[in-house]
């Protein structure tokens, strides 16, 4: 049975996309067993009503802009390793991120595993996980139109 994967950390904004995907998919006949979910501590809070497997990890990111990527690169990849740790295993049908600092970690476990990798912005201006995301996307969807 392959597995469906969402990347969402942080706040809601970056959380409550993924929750409601996963809601439809499970409204809509989709095993819950077949989902999966790598978040942080915040986002956890937003998805404990949901009946899913979790991953709660702490996913670096950077409050002083993209230059500090580069600093901790180390930690990147140790959080690429614990992803790629659960993932190697599974069949996977695609990963979904919402965004934020996981995107560019979805993005390298997309290129490692050569699954299919979507993205989804929602804000009217991309911010760099995002960014970089976008270039392995199979498709971005926005939320803003500009």
């Amino acid at each position: 049975m392959s597995k469906l994967v969402f990347f969402c950390v942080g706040t809601g904004g970056h959380v409550f996309p993924v929750k409601n995907i996963v809601l439809e998919l499970i409204e809509k006949g989709i095993s819950s067993e077949r989902i999966i979910v790598f978040t942080d501590a915040r986002g956890k809070r937003y998805l404990n009503d949901i009946n899913v497997k979790i991953f709660t990890y702490d996913f670096f990111y950077s409050s002083s802009g993209i230059l500090s990527y580069f600093g901790k690169i180390k930690k990147i990849l140790i959080s690429v390793h614990f992803v790629y740790k659960i993932l190697k295993p599974l069949k996977i049908s695609f990963i979904f991120t919402s965004g934020a600092y996981i995107a560019p970690i979805a993005s390298l476990i997309s290129i490692i595993l050569r699954i299919k990798m979507y993205s989804q912005e929602q804000n009217i201006e991309a911010g760099f996980g995002n960014k970089f995301a976008s270039y392995f996307s199979k498709k971005v969807f926005t939320s803003m139109r500009s």
